[in-house]
């Protein structure tokens, strides 16, 4: 009997240390998948060479009345232009400020249909997301995104080469 009782013991411990192990192993993964700078995930525009020195101003989220319009005449008024990466029902519900981000020489980015954290998601439902939010921002500009912002960094190279296959590039 106290040999059974060893035994079950030592394959709990097991089991046991093997979750564990597991566990830091997934959380570590998971971390490194959020951090632009981790190219296994898929590679990411982060930063551009440039030949002065200049800022990258972007949005995400929107639009989102009536702080996005705000943004936008402030930054024209101002002589300044940024990436909005739209959220794409967001862009359906309000086309008007997204012509009006593009009107205003801004960049318009697709960053999915419903903020999807894509790494969580089907390949079907991936490009659903993407193809969905390309289409507003379309009918809303008249110009089809060629930047793309996956919620939460969230991206792996999968992804990354279905935004290059929709004409977008993938920007951190």
């Amino acid at each position: 009997m106290p040999v059974v009782r060893t035994q079950r013991r030592y394959v709990a411990l097991q089991a046991v240390l093997v979750a564990f192990v597991l566990a830091i192993f997934l959380y570590g993964f998971w971390l490194a998948s959020e951090n632009p700078n981790f190219n296994v995930f898929g590679r990411a525009l982060t930063s551009e060479p440039a030949t002065q020195r200049v800022v990258a101003l972007t949005f995400d989220d929107g639009p989102n009345p009536p702080y996005t319009t705000e943004i936008v005449r402030w930054l024209k008024a101002h002589g300044a232009v940024a990436t909005f990466f739209c959220v794409g029902r967001a862009v359906a519900r309000y086309p008007e400020i997204v012509r009006e981000e593009a009107a205003a020489g801004d960049a318009v980015g697709n960053h999915t249909w419903d903020h999807a954290h894509l790494l969580l998601e089907r390949p079907t439902h991936q490009r659903r997301e993407l193809q969905r939010t390309s289409a507003a921002i379309k009918v809303a500009t008249g110009a089809a995104p060629t930047l793309f912002r996956p919620p939460f960094g969230g991206r792996d190279p999968e992804i990354v080469s279905l935004a290059g296959s929709l004409g977008m590039r993938t920007v951190l």
